[in-house]
């Protein structure tokens, strides 16, 4: 149920905005608009037309194949009204979007006790294009058509189901339409996998993995998952992604592999023994070894030693923002993760073990122990001086098995004095007066091009 404010009067009139569109428009600019009750007020009266300020933009991935996404534009009424639906839909109907972490926390735990199986089945399966797949009118008449939302909040959504055939990328409210409807996809199909001895199942998006503590034909994994899809999405034509499926079982041939949320899995067998090597996926390695490719190529033409040094410390890095908010009705903290060390984090209990066994794969080693000094050596020919006596502290290995993180929290982490301090080794001539601890942060990344 919404709580109500009185926020304000103007010209002797009420002006009431609930909760959550309270908590979301201190992230706006709102010098475009007249008041903070003009922009509710519009949403309420449904004065928004979805065509205007949403454009679609064709990128190129990595397999040279084209996505198309909804990009909108800034601080506009629709960019506004589109965040505060998801975030009604979010709290009215509980949606909760997996969490990697835990997921991978999970599935690693698993794997690691696969050796006291007698057999197994894994299978990794993806959805063709999922959210350009699932028909948006599916998920508004059998969910939203007759919840408790709000008649203004209904008429938006069927606004956009009527704009945007299907749940396009880039929408925020897509993000909530495609979770809540595959809630119901999950439950029905570890119902018809019970029977098979499931044990683990994890869908991230469009990115599915499921374990079973014995042998199962594929074609009846593909049984289940297609009758869960003809149940669920009914009119919504879902197809699977052949080019990424994946089945090993306790049979398979020691070497073969499969990747799951951007982690190798490389299943291997010595005697008798069982077992995962884990590591990096190739196209990840890929990803963030174009990165530093980039970053010592930039130093090879603008010959800044500290800037460089310091972008190579962040590219090895868990890099953690602590945002905070505050207005008079609350105070909310979020906290934003980024780096290698902190995607790959459950590397580092494979590191070094005790035994005999290694765990990390090969080229997934090869990567963490000597990608830095590789690619530094094959663009500019030498080792800077920071690479020859401190080696060992910007080996990437050294660096995920310490968990190393750069925080910017002035409690907790880099003091304003600090920041201000590595700025300077930067940019000597920096002012940082009348700058807050935000601003300093944005100033810092902004020039290592984070």
């Amino acid at each position: 149920m919404l709580l109500f404010y009185n926020t304000k009067m103007l010209s002797g009139s009420v002006i009431f905005m609930n909760d959550t569109f309270i908590e979301l428009i201190k992230e706006y600019d709102l010098k475009q608009f007249k008041s903070e009750k003009d922009i509710f007020d519009r949403i309420k009266q449904n004065q928004i037309d979805y065509s205007l300020n949403i454009k679609q933009f064709i990128f190129k991935q990595r397999n040279s194949k084209y996505r198309k996404v909804l990009v909108m534009k800034n601080d506009s009424l629709e960019q506004i009204s589109l965040k505060y639906l998801k975030k009604r839909l979010d709290s009215s109907f509980r949606i909760s979007y997996p969490n990697r972490q835990r997921i991978m926390r999970e599935c690693f735990t698993i794997t690691e006790i696969i050796n006291s199986m007698s057999e197994f089945t894994i299978y990794k399966f993806d959805f063709k294009d999922f959210f350009n797949s699932v028909k948006s009118a599916d998920v508004f008449n059998r969910y939203i058509k007759y919840s408790s939302l709000y008649r203004f909040e209904k008429d938006l959504l069927e606004n956009i189901t009527e704009n945007f055939k299907y749940c396009s990328p880039g929408l925020p409210t897509s993000n909530a339409l495609v979770e809540l409807i595959s809630r119901d996809f999950d439950i029905k199909l570890k119902s018809l996998l019970h029977d098979y001895g499931l044990i683990f199942y994890s869908r991230y998006v469009d990115d599915s993995l499921i374990i079973f503590n014995q042998s199962v034909e594929e074609r009846k994994i593909l049984d289940c998952i297609e009758d869960a899809l003809n149940t669920v999405f009914k009119s919504s034509n879902i197809k699977l992604n052949k080019s990424k499926r994946s089945l090993i079982y306790s049979g398979s041939p020691s070497g073969t592999t499969y990747n799951y949320l951007g982690y190798l899995f490389e299943y291997q067998k010595e005697k008798e023994y069982k077992f995962f090597k884990y590591g990096i996926a190739e196209d990840k390695i890929s990803k963030y070894r174009k990165k530093l490719i980039r970053i010592i190529s930039e130093y090879k033409n603008d010959g800044n030693m500290e800037l460089f040094r310091q972008r190579i410390l962040f590219w090895g890095s868990r890099i953690v923002f602590y945002n905070t908010s505050r207005n008079k009705y609350s105070t909310s903290f979020i906290w934003d993760v980024l780096g290698i060390v902190h995607s790959y984090g459950e590397l580092r209990n494979f590191l070094y073990v005790n035994d005999k066994i290694e765990k990390i794969e090969k080229e997934t080693k090869d990567f963490l122990r000597n990608e830095i000094i590789q690619q530094v050596n094959n663009i500019i020919g030498y080792c800077p001086y920071f690479l020859k006596t401190k080696t060992l502290g910007y080996v990437l290995e050294d660096r995920l098995s310490r968990n190393k993180s750069i925080v910017f929290h002035s409690n907790i982490g880099w003091s304003k004095n600090y920041l201000i301090k590595m700025i300077k080794k930067i940019e000597p001539s920096f002012d940082p007066s009348k700058r807050s601890y935000r601003n300093l942060v944005t100033y810092y990344c902004k020039k290592l091009k984070l």
